[in-house]
């Protein structure tokens, strides 16, 4: 995401596929040194859980439950590994019932159980809650 991740509908952002990266790599912040392979900073932005909602080989949508990132996303793929990124407009913010899972319209259209991302502490909410 060389721009971010739009935080409002109606912008748009590039999404360039990369490789999986080993779970041990979830905490890690700090400098990867030059001429080694995504040198550079690396920060963690984010962390919370995400639902799937529709998945095809061009389309994802998906909603994301984060301390910053909170919405309904579509990807849409405009090349071999590069995707479109757009917030969901009229989808609102997304909500946790009781058990810290996503609203049921995500869960019953997708069919699974939202997906933690970045968070093994084992709380349901990744803001501590």
């Amino acid at each position: 995401m060389p721009k971010g991740i739009p935080e409002r509908p109606g912008v748009q952002r590039l999404a360039v596929e990369v490789e999986d990266h080993p779970i041990e790599y979830l905490d890690f912040q700090g400098t990867i040194p030059p001429g080694s392979y995504g040198a550079g900073q690396v920060f963690i932005w984010d962390r919370g859980v995400y639902a799937p909602a529709e998945m095809t080989r061009d389309k994802v949508t998906f909603a994301a439950l984060g301390r910053r990132l909170n919405g309904a996303y579509k990807l849409v793929r405009t090349r071999d590994n590069q995707w479109l990124l757009f917030m969901i407009a009229g989808a609102g913010p997304v909500g946790r019932d009781g058990c810290g899972e996503a609203p049921a319209r995500v869960r019953e259209r997708s069919g699974t159980a939202p997906t933690r991302v970045g968070d093994r502490s084992g709380t349901a909410d990744p803001r501590g809650g």
